[in-house]
């Protein structure tokens, strides 16, 4: 532990905060990643395998972000607009005027629906509520479970 300190101090971070929270990290952790886990992981990188792997990823995180919007336009449609739907991993969907973001978020998790209003990412702008919905970690039934729970919350006939 004592070594690695000035290393780290020596490195441009950003402000001390920063510095302090990646040395914890760090600390607790206990070591950085082995050279020779970095050259496997390259010798990987250089391989067939990983487009294949590239490819075959991006195909799962497509199918589960279509399971997301076609579940949501069959339970709610004309409830939401949706962006940033082919962004990666998230979309966003903005809510409707009449709809009460803060009730839909703790609607949703006594459903055992964890949503993300997108305002806990803005720190400066303050923006129409919306929620970030994220959905590369979940299954395909998870993702298909979820939507249909949150386009069911959506409705209006729930309130």
């Amino acid at each position: 532990r004592t070594y690695i300190n000035p290393l780290i101090k020596n490195v441009a971070l950003g402000p001390p905060e920063l510095q302090r929270k990646v040395l914890e990290l760090w600390h607790t952790v206990g070591r950085s990643v082995g050279v020779s886990e970095q050259l496997g992981l390259a010798e990987f990188m250089k391989a067939p395998a990983f487009l294949r792997h590239l490819r075959r990823s991006r195909q799962e995180y497509q199918t589960l972000r279509d399971i997301v919007l076609e579940t949501l336009r069959a339970e709610a449609p004309g409830r939401y607009r949706i962006s940033g739907e082919h962004a990666g991993f998230h979309l966003i969907l903005w809510l409707s005027p009449d709809q009460d973001e803060n009730m839909l978020i703790h609607e949703a998790e006594q459903q055992g629906v964890v949503l993300q209003p997108l305002r806990h990412c803005c720190r400066e702008i303050k923006l129409a509520p919306a929620i970030v919905l994220g959905f590369a970690a979940l299954t395909r039934a998870q993702a298909k479970y979820a939507a249909r729970k949150l386009g069911q919350l959506l409705l209006p006939t729930h309130r």
